[in-house]
């Protein structure tokens, strides 16, 4: 009765083999060692907060660094109140039109370098946000759990052979829907495009190209596959 009431103690942490079976098998120590326990991941909750964080930083960025720019050009002009009421006149007729006619429609050179530059400032300060963000809430290996490394240069040649195709058939897409639905391309669009052909190809390509490619993919790997990843390992 009092081996019945004593409290069983814990299994011990280290096993040893009977001494009497050591000459038929060699000694065998089993040692259990604590682990720590994994960094818990974000959920889909917090991963669709941190999303709308992400979006929030580059619309903020983008109006903060646009208005900056602007506000430099007005200070430039003999009548800073007169020439915001001129660019701000001539963006607002780009957005009434709904479609093109012969006439071209241009943004006015000063806001659209203003808008040019607030897209670049945007993605600079959304790769701060992930350099910030993704190490803490991922891990200090974040380079390796998101694949973010060096590509070879065979996969970077076969991209690059791709993007002729892509935009060709992007193209043609937009074309054959335009001839069959006879929706015409909005005048603000055409204007964008027609604003960033006249700029340095390297500032169109960071601030339209790679930028918005490069700073969403790695804001989506880190936070879209810690979900999977935690969804994965609860089933």
């Amino acid at each position: 009765m009092a081996d019945e009431a004593k409290p069983r103690d814990e299994p011990p942490l280290v096993v040893r083999v009977d001494e009497a079976h050591a000459n038929v098998n060699p000694p065998m120590v089993a040692l259990v060692t604590p682990q720590p326990l994994p960094k818990p991941r974000p959920g889909l909750i917090e991963a669709i907060i941190w999303c709308a964080i992400f979006l929030g930083t580059q619309l903020f960025s983008l109006l903060l660094i646009s208005g900056f720019m602007l506000a430099v050009f007005a200070m430039q002009a003999l009548d800073p109140q007169q020439f915001l009421l001129d660019q701000l006149k001539g963006l607002g007729a780009i957005a009434s039109k709904d479609t093109l006619g012969s006439e071209p429609h241009l943004i006015p050179l000063e806001i659209g370098q203003a808008l040019a530059y607030g897209m670049l400032g945007a993605q600079i300060a959304s790769l701060g946000l992930i350099v910030l963000v993704v190490p803490w809430r991922i891990g200090a290996d974040w380079k390796r759990q998101i694949g973010f490394r060096r590509p070879a240069g065979l996969h970077v040649l076969l991209v690059a052979l791709l993007v002729p195709g892509f935009m060709l058939l992007s193209g043609g897409i937009q074309e054959l829907f335009q001839r069959v639905t006879g929706i015409t391309q909005p005048a603000a669009s055409q204007a964008l495009n027609n604003l960033f052909s006249s700029f340095p190809w390297f500032l169109t390509f960071l601030a339209v190209g790679f930028g918005p490619g490069f700073v969403e993919e790695m804001w989506c790997r880190a936070f879209f596959w810690a979900v999977g990843f935690r969804l994965a390992m609860a089933s």
